[in-house]
């Protein structure tokens, strides 16, 4: 199934402090690229309300705002809002945007034993394992629902490909395979 998921990062911030580390900066950043490649939305900059870090995670989330706006997220689609905490102590800033995600049920449910079946059908779980992998492969999942248009062709390899048919040359790619050596 392909759906719109929650994509987040929490971003840990202290009791005193606004100032991001070097190390969350480069979080952020990639946070904010894998946004721009295959974000829907907005990001939104999640502040905990009700923590004991309340002051520090509004001064932190004016620095994240500015690093995802650095990353080259337009400012209209940055929003800032609040989010209830428990925690006595400190809560993280959340970081989230909806991607389009291809998701799968959960496997391992197994409701019925399947050495007790003799007629040679299909299990409860049958594939799962390989629909989560497909799932996790997929680059757009909205492939899944719709194939892209085509490409258009290359026509300098089709060019050198019909010169060399002409000739009598091999047409095949100059590019070799790269061997290992095992099992010679």
């Amino acid at each position: 199934m392909v759906s719109e998921e929650a994509e987040t990062l929490d971003i840990p911030i202290g009791m005193r402090g606004g100032h991001l580390s070097p190390e969350i900066k480069d979080a952020i950043y990639d946070y904010a690229l894998g946004y721009r490649d295959t974000g829907i939305g907005s990001v939104t900059v999640q502040v905990p309300s009700g923590s004991g870090n309340d002051i520090a995670a509004a001064a932190a989330s004016r620095a994240i705002r500015a690093a995802v706006l650095e990353a080259g997220v337009e400012p209209g689609l940055v929003r800032v809002a609040p989010y209830r905490s428990n925690a006595s102590r400190a809560a993280p800033v959340r970081l989230s945007y909806l991607k389009v995600k291809a998701v799968t049920p959960k496997c391992g449910v197994w409701p019925d034993d399947v050495t007790a079946t003799m007629d040679n059908r299909e299990y409860h779980n049958f594939g799962c394992a390989s629909q989560h992998n497909l799932a996790a492969m997929v680059a757009n999942p909205a492939d899944l629902l719709q194939p892209r248009q085509m490409s258009p062709a290359n026509a300098t390899r089709r060019a050198k490909v019909l010169q060399d048919y002409a000739s009598g040359s091999e047409t095949k790619s100059g590019i070799g395979l790269i061997t290992s050596g095992l099992g010679d």
